[in-house]
């Protein structure tokens, strides 16, 4: 007999068993995590990277964005606009700017803890077990390092949260379901410039294979227009100010880059007054100010988002054409997948590892690693979780799971075939995903194992 992962744990017992998460729970659990792990941070003394909002490239100068903070972000071409608008807001607080960074960190950690917590215990019915798995996920080195890089890892990990607790309630609260999607869908698009338009339609195909009824194709029409306007809100704005179709002015560079094209120099990003030196006739077609004419920041740091950067990548944009060779991409591919499932805290700038080196590799030695000549160490412990995963969500039928390890599927594929090396960075955007299908699939076979509990479920339509 085949089991729904949704009957799992759903035994005859008190009717608080049955209702769904309240909000006070919910607000309980939020809190819990979100200043546990900002104590953490601070208790380990890990919050040592400030110099990150001034040397970082795709934080514009501070001081011109304070000082003119519209038409910085209006004419910011190097990223889309939301990792700078916070800045920005956060500068108008009284206090240390970093300091405000991390708390923010710190609440979409939060938001990430409850969301496993709230799918776990949606679908185990067991608190101990939700609380371990979202215990677990907060105090990983991972995130106590990413929660004081004043980046945006923990955004980016709090808008895909999001968008999987959509699709754990899709099926159930419709209405609830595709507003958070959308919601996650905007602020992810304004956030990074990898999620593309079809990063975002994917998504939505996704979401409507998982939905149950299936939705008319008005409704699917309605949402595909909704979602290219979000995803593609910020290139128009860019071909508008800067006659560049794209989200971010580096695509060029980063697909250069992932491509392994050769652009005869070793640095695929020259900081611009390289870029001046090594084309001297080069000009900038649309410039308004310090902000992309300057070549350093105030600070002295490189500005990337020089205009001469948007012009060099323009120049470069041709070669992925000319210059690509099958061979040397899949070559890449085959290093981004390898780092794609390394070690996130060994990201290159999370240089706060240190503070907790003793615990990260206690941690790191959980999770098999296996050296590479290249001198990368692979997590075997994630491709066992996705194969232990996929079987589960077979043999159980369960949509939800299917639905994340699709979700999974793009964002590794979209990042692997395009970008560039940093892979550690970038597998932390989904890395609470590992550990909700790790916690799903581990219930679903412990109850297989007591089948006396599984056919005492009540009859009825189990959450999907």
């Amino acid at each position: 007999m085949r089991t729904n992962i949704g009957e799992i744990g759903q035994r005859e017992g008190p009717d608080e068993e049955k209702r769904p998460l309240s909000w006070r729970e919910g607000g309980l659990v939020f809190a819990l995590c979100a200043i546990g792990v900002r104590l953490l941070v601070g208790w380990l003394k890990i919050d040592t990277l400030h110099e990150a909002l001034d040397k970082h490239w795709q934080f514009l100068d501070l001081a011109w964005l304070d000082s003119d903070p519209l038409g910085s972000l209006w004419q910011l071409h190097a990223q889309p606009p939301l990792l700078n608008l916070i800045a920005w807001l956060l500068g108008l607080l009284p206090g240390d700017r970093y300091s405000h960074f991390l708390t923010l960190n710190a609440a979409c950690t939060g938001l990430t803890g409850l969301v496993i917590y709230a799918v776990g215990w949606r679908y185990t019915r067991q608190r101990a077990w939700a609380i371990g798995l979202t215990a677990a996920y907060v105090v990983s080195p991972p995130v106590l390092l990413n929660t004081a890089y004043p980046f945006y890892p923990c955004l980016t990990a709090a808008g895909y949260a999001v968008m999987v607790y959509a699709l754990s309630v899709l099926n159930e609260q419709r209405g609830r379901a595709v507003a958070l999607l959308l919601g996650a869908v905007l602020f992810l698009a304004l956030l990074r410039s990898s999620f593309s338009p079809l990063h975002g339609l994917a998504t939505l195909f996704v979401f409507y294979l998982c939905a149950l009824p299936k939705p008319g194709w008005r409704a699917c029409a309605g949402l595909s227009v909704a979602v290219l306007a979000m995803t593609l809100a910020v290139p128009a704005k860019n071909l508008l100010t800067h006659h560049t179709f794209a989200a971010s002015s580096w695509s060029p560079l980063n697909l250069a880059k992932g491509f392994g094209i050769d652009t005869g120099l070793d640095d695929y990003f020259p900081p611009p007054h390289i870029i001046r030196s090594l084309h001297p006739d080069l000009h900038c077609d649309q410039s308004y100010g310090p902000q992309d004419q300057a070549d350093f920041k105030s600070n002295g740091e490189p500005n990337y988002n020089s205009c001469y950067v948007l012009a060099y990548a323009q120049l470069q944009q041709p070669l992925l054409r000319t210059r690509y060779d099958l061979a040397t991409h899949a070559r890449h591919v085959r290093w981004h997948l390898a780092t794609y499932f390394s070690l996130p805290d060994e990201y290159m700038h999370l240089r706060n590892r240190a503070g907790i080196q003793g615990y990260a590799e206690w941690v790191a030695r959980l999770q098999m690693p296996l050296g590479t000549p290249s001198g990368i160490r692979i997590r075997l412990i994630l491709p066992l979780v996705l194969l232990l995963a996929t079987v589960v969500a077979v043999r159980a039928r369960s949509r939800f799971m299917l639905g994340t390890l699709a979700l999974l599927a793009i964002h590794l594929i979209s990042h692997n075939l395009t970008d560039g090396m940093e892979g550690p960075r970038f597998v932390f955007d989904v890395e609470f995903s590992f550990f909700l299908l790790f916690g799903l699939s581990v219930s679903w076979i412990w109850r297989r194992r007591r089948p006396a509990a599984v056919l005492s479920a009540p009859v009825g339509q189990p959450p999907r």
